[in-house]
């Protein structure tokens, strides 16, 4: 009787535990990357479900750079830093807000 009640504790000690592991996991991912590094993405935009542009920082130099899922292309090098922008609301978020205020 007693092996079956630890057997069940040791089952229920396991259960337990995977969440616990499954929540450390997703937070050690969301850590940033060690280190400045060389390499830097400044900005980003989805232009596909598996495709993005990107402008990306490499020591000095700037490039523009499409990325897809089998590969990585550089569509240009800038010539100086360029001027982004800060992310403001998309459309489609200005559009839902007007209708939300609307109704």
């Amino acid at each position: 009787m007693s092996s079956a009640v630890g057997s069940f504790a040791v089952l229920l000690l396991v259960i337990a535990a995977i969440p616990m592991v499954l929540w450390l996991v997703k937070r050690i991912s969301q850590l940033p990357a060690a280190g400045g590094g060389p390499l830097s993405v400044a900005a980003s935009v989805s232009v596909g479900p598996r495709e993005r542009i990107a402008v990306v920082k490499v020591e000095e130099r700037w490039l523009v750079v499409g990325i897809t899922a089998g590969s990585i292309n550089t569509l240009a090098e800038l010539a100086a830093a360029p001027q982004l922008q800060a992310q403001g609301k998309p459309p489609f978020a200005d559009m839902l807000a007007r209708v939300k205020r609307s109704n």
